[in-house]
């Protein structure tokens, strides 16, 4: 157990702050802000995916829309001419 706990803002060199997990029945410790590191790159690619999956379906809609648009006009140029 600790004896004389401090808070993370006493520390001045952030590596030598590190977390202990627990995997596979072995005990394995890392530094706090390589651990952040990899969270937040998991994080920005899993955001960037989405927002590229996203973009890809608005650009299909606005193409639909825009399809869409044009057989509006075309048809109504056409009954211009008609009538």
């Amino acid at each position: 157990m600790i004896n004389n706990p401090s808070a993370i803002d006493d520390i001045a060199d952030a590596e030598q702050i590190r977390v202990l997990f627990y995997a596979s029945n072995r005990m394995v410790h890392a530094p706090l802000n390589k651990v952040l590191d990899l969270v937040k790159s998991d994080i920005q690619h899993d955001l960037l995916s989405a927002l590229a999956e996203y973009k890809e379906a608005t650009d299909k809609r606005i193409e639909t829309m825009q399809k869409l648009i044009d057989e509006l006009q075309s048809y109504l140029t056409h009954n211009k001419t008609t009538n």
